[in-house]
């Protein structure tokens, strides 16, 4: 990146790389345009790298909807299941997982809090 490119619009970084960007500028010895400058290469290096983490329905569930029945939580994880993370049609999901799988979202909506 060359003193002529343009920084990167704020608007246009998600949460996670406004995260990474203040944090790298925040950091740096640099005077503040360079910092900026290297903040942008420091926050355009995420989308070359391979996420590992999956987050579970049922976690995600936690995290953004609190407050869930049994029988909405079954309704939604079963077809959540069933679309799977690749958007393909997956297996049927057993009553029994279902139980499971609200026991976790109840658990873990506490985290949230």
């Amino acid at each position: 990146m060359d003193a002529e490119t343009p920084l990167i619009a704020w608007n246009a970084m998600s949460p996670r790389a406004q995260a990474v960007w203040s944090t790298a500028y925040a950091a740096s010895p640099l005077p503040p345009l360079d910092a900026a400058r290297h903040a942008d290469r420091v926050a355009s290096s995420l989308s070359t790298i391979s996420w590992p983490e999956q987050e579970q329905p049922e976690h995600r569930a936690a995290r953004l909807c609190k407050g869930l029945s049994l029988d909405e939580f079954s309704a939604w994880y079963s077809v959540e299941r069933r679309m799977g993370a690749s958007g393909r049609a997956g297996s049927v999901t057993t009553a029994e997982q279902i139980k499971q799988a609200y026991t976790i979202y109840v658990r873990c909506t506490c985290d949230f809090y």
